[in-house]
Parts: structure tokens; C-alpha cells; sequence
């Protein structure tokens, strides 16, 4: 059985209560998720929450949503062992760090590949991602701002065309999207948009070491913002 959620970041409750379910059911790639209506009445949130979480997952590639069908669990290859699980709130604030470490070594490359690599169909989402993300910014709605940013960078690394690097990302993902929120709630909303548009234009006019050193830049800003004490 699912496990209601309480009201404080539901959404992201929500994300990691599906989750845990899909492992500990050992579910296997193609199984069928319970139904929205389903979902909403284990989990006893709204179905706008449900439906913004199954997006979360989607976007990280761990589930596909076929119109019609239902949700299903996606199994991507893991060549580096490396399996999603769910990590308890003292892990995310012990590891915070050393997660931010890996994705300045990972994503640096996302954005380097993904310059070479992305298709008009990647371009096009990533371009409607940043738009969504400089709203939300401009309007100060945290929670919106957090899903495109979770959304823009996972295009990204979807765009390298490389599963391990996208299995890789989406394993930390519940530790940054922590810092995600303080981050974007005490930043400015100009200079959080500035650097995903110097991203974005880079990957689009296919410049991977413009692409590479605009998300170097992006993320050092962020870990001095986050670990001060930490990041020299």
C-alpha cells in the first residue's frame, strides 16, 4: 500500500512515495502504475498534485505516460550498478554536498554532449522548459520553479542521448531538488534565469564548450551560494 502524505512539499512526497513503491514491488520495466484516481486516493492529495509528480518522474525518464493507457514504470539500463532508491531527510542534508560535486562533473558533460547532440525536439522542449522556469522565476512561485528546473536540466542530460548519464543524474536528483527550493526562494529571479539562458543558447547554436563552461559557471555560483564554507 501507498502511504498518505502530509502537506508540506507535497509534490516532491508524492514523487518519492512512488518511488519506493515501484521498488519495493519490484516492479519491472513496462508495469502499469495504480490509476491517477488511484493514486490520489492512497497518497489523499489532489489530482493536479498527482499529475505534477507522475511530470517529475517522466521528465527524469523512470516512468512513461501513454495518453489513454496509464503510467508505466521505465527500467533504464544501469551499467554502473547504480539503483534509485529513496533517501530519508538526515542522508539528503549529510550528502547535499558531495551530490553537487557530481552533478558540476556530470552535467558540465551533459551540456557538452547535448550541444552536439540535441535534436529540434529536444531544442523545443528545453526552449519551452526555460520559459516555463523564467515565469515561475519572475512570478516567485517556488514549487512551479523547481519542477522546470528539475525539467530543464534532465532534458539536458536526455539530449546527451546517453542513458547512464541520465540514470545517473536522476539517482541524486531527490538530494538537489532540496537545495533546489532554498535556492530559488532566496536568489534573485534575474540571476537564476540569466545562466539557463546562456545554456540554452549555447546547446542551440551547437557550441559544446560554450554549452560546458555556462553550466560550469552556473553551478559553481550555486554550490559558493549553497556550501560558502565549503567550495573555495
Amino acid at each position: 500500500m501507498l502511504k498518505p502524505v502530509e502537506q508540506r512539499s507535497v509534490i516532491h512526497q508524492v514523487v518519492n512515495e512512488i518511488r519506493k513503491f515501484v521498488l519495493q514491488k519490484r516492479l519491472k520495466d513496462g508495469a502499469r502504475l495504480p490509476s491517477e484516481h488511484e493514486l490520489c486516493r492512497q497518497l489523499k492529495v489532489s489530482r493536479p498534485t498527482v499529475r505534477e509528480a507522475l511530470k517529475v518522474l517522466e521528465t527524469l525518464g523512470l516512468i512513461e505516460k501513454v495518453r489513454g493507457r496509464g503510467a508505466f514504470v521505465r527500467r533504464p539500463a544501469r551499467p554502473f550498478g547504480v539503483r534509485s532508491r529513496h533517501y530519508t531527510t538526515d542522508e539528503i542534508a549529510e550528502a547535499s554536498l558531495l551530490a553537487h560535486e557530481v552533478r558540476l562533473i556530470v552535467e558540465i558533460r551533459c551540456a557538452y554532449l547535448a550541444a552536439q547532440r540535441a535534436d529540434e525536439n529536444d531544442l523545443r522542449h528545453l526552449e519551452m522548459a526555460l520559459q516555463k522556469l523564467t515565469k515561475a522565476l519572475r512570478a516567485r512561485e517556488a514549487p512551479t520553479a523547481v519542477l522546470a528546473d528539475i525539467e530543464f536540466h534532465s532534458i539536458i542530460a536526455r539530449s546527451t542521448k546517453n542513458s547512464a548519464l541520465l540514470t545517473l543524474i536522476a539517482t541524486i536528483e531527490p538530494i538537489i531538488t532540496e537545495n533546489r527550493r532554498n535556492t530559488i526562494q532566496s536568489f534573485d529571479s534575474k540571476a537564476l534565469a540569466i545562466p539557463h539562458l546562456k545554456i540554452y543558447e549555447a546547446i542551440k547554436r551547437r557550441d559544446p564548450e560554450g554549452a560546458a563552461l555556462a553550466m560550469k559557471q552556473h553551478l559553481k555560483e550555486l554550490m559558493e551560494f549553497l556550501f560558502p564554507a565549503d567550495v573555495a
